[in-house]
């Protein structure tokens, strides 16, 4: 005679394909937007632009202080740095036009014209 365990079949993926594939990956509908879609606005392409050329900066700085620069790549950094320092003077002034200029903005507190009374005196 044998045991109910004996009895029963031994469990086997490929006696429930339903369980296997419930969990296989499955393609999604929507599509995920592309990153090339282009900037809308001015600052937006200007802000784009400047990162590109200061990634490519950088690259050319680490070259400079390795000391692998080819001619060329030391005027292309010069041209680089010219444009940035431009666009950075730029900026700087559109943002004086608003009155949200950083050099105007006090760094220390105003000096009272009257000492400020550190102890309370009566009767003095």
């Amino acid at each position: 005679m044998k045991s109910q365990k004996e009895q029963q079949p031994s469990f086997q993926p490929s006696q429930t394909p339903q369980a296997a594939s419930q969990f296989a990956s499955r393609p999604f509908d929507i599509q995920p937007q592309q990153d090339s879609i282009s900037p809308s606005t001015p600052q937006q392409i200007e802000d784009e632009t400047f990162q590109q050329q200061k990634f490519e900066a950088t690259q050319l700085q680490l070259k400079q202080q390795a000391g692998s620069i080819t001619p060329q790549q030391q005027e292309r950094l010069g041209v680089l740095q010219a444009k940035m320092d431009g666009l950075l003077t730029q900026r700087l002034e559109r943002a004086s036009q608003f009155g949200h200029h950083l050099a105007d903005i006090a760094i220390h507190p105003p000096t009272p014209a009257t000492p400020i009374q550190t102890k309370l005196t009566i009767g003095r």
